[in-house]
């Protein structure tokens, strides 16, 4: 929902109050992580460099056809520039390069193609090399001990407190946003989640029912005034640790979290979420034709609500009807 709020938020006439698009990345990323820890970090994969890539197209598997069917989407405007030979020498040899790249999911790798078509789908292509390292990362975590995943965790945080230093701070020297959709920048946030989840499980002290109950309230609230208090203040990093501490809160058993997370709604919202993430942009790309078929093209508050009622009801169908033994185990 931040994301789309993120890419939406001009219906509203409002001005952005904060990153929602960086946060809501953050947090997918964080909690694919965290989940994957939760799910493979007591067991055995096979990490072998086939196992690795059996393990990553098992998941590729999950998503493909819906990515190609949003590529799609976007892809017949420029085609027909493209058979009909309206494009540039160069228009025309990116719109090749972008379109291998897309099919392929390898455009994070290479920053000028990284938004092209369906421009969130950069998620999938960075998210395929945690994939590949998912049974590695299980090998070289498991049975190690709360101490030394803090220790992993400190090293780690402190590489990406330089990184984001030196790439936010000067950019002068580096330009920053190239390290938005990096694969290799953007594991290591899938790398702290996984190790903050491992630090966690391991340590008895960290499982204190009565601090956990305390957190439930604190965290939410201290990571919402953060992200409109500190947002073109703090580095990436400093908003990442508020998100780990969200996302391992939510997860706990807790009255409060149970309240405010727990009810039918949004545990609805954070079934689709994957397909509300990936299918939003295509309805946000046809809204304005719907607004001129439905009249209301001056009416952006409308239009937004539309927007975001045919994203949740599109997300829903695909998710439980059309594609999920695609999509989803």
């Amino acid at each position: 929902m931040l994301i789309f709020l993120n890419h939406s938020y001009g219906y509203l006439g409002i001005s952005k109050v904060f990153d929602f698009g960086a946060r809501g990345v953050e947090i997918f990323f964080v909690l694919s992580g965290f989940l994957v820890a939760y799910n493979y970090a007591d067991k055995d994969l096979d990490s072998s460099l086939k196992g690795s890539l059996i393990y990553m197209l098992r998941k590729v598997k999950k998503f493909y056809v819906l990515h190609i069917i949003t590529f799609v989407c976007f892809f017949i405007t420029p085609l027909r520039h493209f058979i009909n030979g309206s494009m540039s020498v160069q228009e025309t040899n990116k719109f090749m390069l972008d379109t291998v790249l897309n099919i392929t999911l390898l455009k994070s790798w290479y920053f000028p193609s990284a938004f092209s078509f369906n421009g969130v789908t950069w998620f999938l292509s960075t998210i395929l090399l945690a994939y590949l390292l998912v049974p590695k990362l299980v090998a070289v975590f498991k049975n190690k001990s709360a101490v030394y995943c803090v220790i992993s965790f400190l090293v780690l945080i402190c590489v990406k407190f330089i990184l984001d230093t030196y790439g936010y701070r000067f950019p002068h020297h580096f330009k920053a946003f190239s390290l938005y959709t990096n694969p290799a920048y953007r594991f290591m946030d899938f790398l702290l989640g996984y190790i903050f989840y491992t630090a966690i499980s391991r340590s008895h002290s960290l499982n204190n029912e009565k601090s956990k109950g305390f957190l439930a309230l604190i965290i939410p609230l201290a990571y919402i005034a953060t992200c409109f208090i500190f947002d073109r203040i703090w580095l990436p990093a400093e908003h990442l640790l508020l998100t780990l501490l969200l996302v391992y809160i939510l997860t706990v058993r807790n009255d409060v979290i149970e309240f405010a997370f727990g009810n039918k709604v949004v545990v609805a919202l954070g079934n689709i979420s994957f397909e509300l993430y990936i299918l939003h942009s295509v309805v946000l790309k046809y809204m304005p034709k719907l607004s001129n078929i439905l009249h209301i093209t001056n009416h952006k508050i409308l239009s937004w609500m539309i927007a975001l009622f045919v994203t949740i009801a599109i997300s829903f169908i695909v998710n439980k009807k059309l594609w999920k033994n695609l999509i989803r185990e």
